[in-house]
């Protein structure tokens, strides 16, 4: 399997909010294509130099929305949002967040292989089968200490 393109997390933010805006992967992609952000104007977000910037960095955005992406870096405050976006969850509602970490996230099997995916290798996923949910605590690999 080839490896994922990797994109910056906010980039991977403004793609999860398009996407919880409600475009398709098409429109996605078309807005990519012609490097015009009119059906974005609507989100509330600005998106103006979403696509230049990603060009500027070698961040294939077409690749990413068709097949996936793994963020080069996460913050906290990063992760929260794009958690929020990508699967409508929030801190304290539907996880709980401490000191550099997200625990009990509650997840299908796909989207807990999306987010082991996706996180950027200062993060560690932690995934607990149950059944048909996986129970998923996200931990900042400086805070991470493996049990002995």
């Amino acid at each position: 399997m080839s490896a994922l393109p990797r994109i910056s997390q906010n980039s991977a933010v403004l793609l999860e909010k398009a996407r919880s805006f409600g475009l398709s992967d098409e429109q996605l992609l078309d807005v990519i294509e012609k490097n015009d952000v009119t059906p974005l104007e609507q989100s509330g977000t600005d998106y103006s130099e979403w696509v230049s910037y990603a060009s500027e960095h070698n961040e294939n955005l077409e690749a990413a929305v068709k097949v996936g992406y793994q963020m080069t870096f996460n913050t906290v405050y990063g992760l929260k949002n794009w958690l929020k976006f990508r699967f409508g969850l929030e801190a304290e509602k539907d996880y709980t967040e401490g000191e550099g970490r997200f625990d009990g996230l509650k997840l299908n099997e796909k989207d807990a292989s999306f987010i082991q995916s996706a996180l950027a290798s200062n993060w560690v996923v932690l995934v607990e089968s149950t059944g048909d949910i996986q129970v998923v605590n996200l931990v900042m690999r400086a805070y991470y200490q493996p049990e002995a």
